[in-house]
């Protein structure tokens, strides 16, 4: 299904119980809500597959059409469009102080290991410099 198909669909249902203008409201709303997505990065397939079947969503605005009135329920269902995209935003957010954290917590690592082989080293250099030397000097007369 495309874009033109799910509109068709959403507007087919809402004549069931709204007037042509709040339908062409509504219609106008999602056209939107699909171009924006789709603007912003996300394939037009996977934007409507997130709003689901058309006809389900036509269901929930008539009924919250019914409860609440016209105005007040066309707000209602796009304000939770908009609220479950900003909680789409603060998962990708989270996501990305998860990656900036991990990273941290490499760089702080690698630099503690480099730390400790440092340490191991001046520790123990005064001993194996001349263990090493008197080995190759051995290795050298040894050859000849």
């Amino acid at each position: 299904m495309d874009r033109i198909e799910f509109l068709e669909a959403l507007s087919e249902k809402l004549k069931e119980g709204m007037s042509d203008h709040d339908i062409s409201e509504q219609v106008n709303y999602y056209s939107n809500y699909i171009e924006d997505e789709v603007r912003g990065g996300k394939p037009e397939a996977r934007v409507l597959d997130e709003l689901g079947n058309p006809t389900l969503l036509a269901r929930t605005i008539l009924d919250t059409h019914e409860q609440m009135g016209a105005d007040t329920a066309a707000e209602n269902v796009q304000q939770n469009h908009k609220s479950s995209q900003q909680r789409g935003w603060s998962i990708k957010t989270d996501r990305s102080w998860g990656c900036i954290a991990a990273a941290v917590i490499i760089v702080l690592v690698l630099g503690i290991a480099l730390w400790l082989v440092g340490s191991i080293f001046r520790f123990l250099s005064p001993i194996l410099v001349p263990v090493l030397i008197v080995l190759l000097i051995t290795a050298i007369v040894k050859k000849r």
